[in-house]
């Protein structure tokens, strides 16, 4: 979202107020639709179907949401496969007794669902062994920061390892640079998102930088900009 300054606002800033006022519905609906519409362009621009990942806040976890999810993708023509719901340990706190039945229906229909964030303050074994989760987002905290020690590197192979024993796939968000990835790949990780490979843009941007890499975005769309 953006001010009428132009000023773009980030999901701290609106997603709980809009849960007050009771438009977290509304809202999610249409960024489910532009994400899933969005993605055939992309998967145009790339030349083969691509994933899109959608996040849910707790409130958009109920009874309707297997519907909700059905109507969007039919509307967009994006098959069930290519969503995946992006879901905080945060969340799945709020509603562990009740998220697990709505979620069920979800995978039945052919989706995934991610846990986002993987250890940032309520993580519990029973969130992985005991609800419908496909894929582990490991947190950027155990990645690092650039030019500090990478010390959290230790908990990141030990998460890909309770992934693997789970049956998970991962992602190791928060990757800057070229040594975190280079790290992440001796651990056998083998995705990663950050913005060493590419940061925020507009749909446009994106698909004039596939355009020019063929479907892959140029190094000079994916490099940091100096500090």
């Amino acid at each position: 979202l953006m001010t009428p300054s132009g000023e773009i606002v980030g999901p701290a800033g609106f997603i709980a107020r809009a849960e007050e006022l009771g438009l977290i519905g509304r809202l999610g609906r249409q960024v489910l639709s532009t994400a899933l519409r969005d993605s055939n362009r992309i998967s145009a621009a790339v030349g083969r179907p691509v994933p899109v990942l959608v996040n849910f806040s707790a409130s958009q976890v109920d009874a309707e949401l297997p519907e909700v999810i059905s109507d969007a993708l039919r509307a967009a023509g994006v098959p069930a496969e290519r969503l995946v719901l992006e879901l905080t340990e945060s969340v799945l706190a709020e509603g562990h007794d009740t998220f697990g039945a709505v979620l069920d229906r979800v995978r039945a229909m052919g989706c995934r669902i991610a846990l986002d964030d993987f250890g940032t303050g309520y993580s519990s074994l029973s969130y992985l062994a005991g609800l419908p989760v496909d894929l582990m987002k490991i947190d950027k905290s155990f990645v690092g920061r650039p030019g500090v020690s990478t010390g959290p590197f230790a908990l990141v192979r030990t998460l890909l390892q309770l992934a693997q024993n789970l049956g998970l796939d991962t992602v190791a968000e928060g990757v800057e640079t070229v040594e975190q990835a280079d790290i992440l790949r001796g651990m056998d990780c083998s995705r990663a998102q950050g913005y060493l490979f590419a940061r925020p843009m507009p749909l446009a941007d994106l698909e004039a930088a596939l355009d020019i890499g063929g479907g892959v975005l140029p190094l000079s769309a994916t490099r940091a900009p100096d500090a």
